[in-house]
C-alpha cells in the first residue's frame, strides 16, 4: 500500500508529508495513534449497536474460545441489542 499511496501522497498532498513521516515510522503507525484510532472506533461502534442492535456472531465462530473470535463478537462493553431483546431480523428501511 505505502508504495502507491506515498507518491500519490507526495504529488498531490505535500503539506501532509511531514505528518505522515511522524505518524507513521517503519511499517506501522505510533502506539498512541494506533489507541487513538482503536479507541474512536470502539464508541462508534458502541454507539451503532445502542442505537442499531449488535449483530449476530456468524456461525463459523460459535463454539469458538473468546480469544479466536473476533473483537466484534466479544465485545463486553455494549451488551444487547437496542430494546434489550434479542436480535430478530433486521427491518427494511424505506427511503420514503
Amino acid at each position: 500500500m505505502r508504495e502507491v499511496f506515498w507518491p500519490w501522497l507526495v504529488e498531490h498532498q505535500p503539506g501532509l508529508v511531514a505528518r505522515y513521516e511522524r505518524l507513521y515510522r517503519g511499517s506501522d503507525a505510533t502506539r498512541a495513534y494506533r489507541d487513538e484510532v482503536c479507541a474512536f472506533v470502539a464508541a462508534r461502534r458502541a454507539q451503532a449497536w445502542r442505537r442499531h442492535g449488535r449483530p449476530r456472531a456468524p456461525s463459523h465462530w460459535r463454539g469458538l474460545p473468546d480469544d479466536r473470535r473476533s473483537p466484534v463478537a466479544s465485545d463486553p462493553e455494549v451488551g444487547a441489542p437496542a430494546g434489550g431483546g434479542a436480535a430478530g431480523p433486521p427491518a427494511q428501511l424505506s427511503l420514503l
